[in-house]
Parts: C-alpha cells; structure tokens; sequence
C-alpha cells in the first residue's frame, strides 16, 4: 500500500482530511492508525502527515477537480468574563429606576431581586415600562 506525505491546511481536521486525500469519512480511523494520533485531535497549519491510497478515488478526484479542501476544525476563542452585565454593580455601573419606587427599585441587587439573561431580558420586567437602565 504506498502512502504519500501532505501538508494539513489551516483548521483541517483529521476527517476533512480523510474526505479531500481518501474519499472517505471512514478512512479517518487508518489515518489515526497511521500517524499515532487520534481522530480529534487538534491539527495545526502545515503539519505533515501520511496518506495512504484512496478508498473512494472517484471522491478524491472531485476534491482535486474542483479545488475543494475542507477545513472544519473548530478552534475556540477566549472570552473576557471579567466584565459585562454579569459584573455590573446597582449605584455603580448604572441605575434602577421606575415607576415603582415604593417598593425599593433603587434598592435591588442585580442577581438578588432580578437576573439579566441573555436571551430573555430581565426576568418578568420590561425595560422602559417597569424601570429604566441607564449609565451612571
């Protein structure tokens, strides 16, 4: 069986690899095999790795036909959370105010007496109506 030596490109991972070089999904666990790694790790940009002959040629010829190189890898990013509403400060960072202010608007604590949440807003209250969130 011959195998030839190819360069990964940026965010390949081992099964576009085994797509685009060996015209199947499947071939994925002989890549493995062949290079002693495992399916998931992490490939890098210009890594050098063997290939041995297509299992699907027609797929591999389309791929090259086409220019087609897949590249799926998700890398992931760090995210800051040392800051943003999950840290704001009532009095600090901005006010509560409202319509009603007998029962201690300006008094609420931000994950206390209500959550802000993503997706939702802030719990059963709207912004505008029951209180209003301005910077101080």
């Amino acid at each position: 069986m011959e195998k030839k030596e190819i360069q990964v490109l940026n965010n390949q991972s081992l099964a576009d690899v085994a797509i685009q070089h060996l015209g199947s999904l499947e071939a994925v666990f002989d890549l493995a095999r062949e290079n002693d790694i495992s399916i998931t790790d992490l490939l890098t940009n210009n890594q050098k790795i063997f290939v041995p002959e297509p299992l699907v040629p027609e797929i591999v010829a389309f791929y090259r036909q086409n220019n087609i190189s897949p590249s799926t890898a998700v890398t992931t990013i760090p995210i800051d959370t040392s800051s943003g509403i999950n840290h704001w400060q009532l009095g600090i960072d901005f006010i509560v105010s409202g319509n009603d202010l007998e029962n201690g608007v300006n008094n609420w604590q931000l994950g206390i007496d209500f959550i802000v949440q993503p997706d939702t807003g802030i719990n059963h209250y709207q912004i505008g109506k029951d209180f209003i969130v301005s910077p101080e």
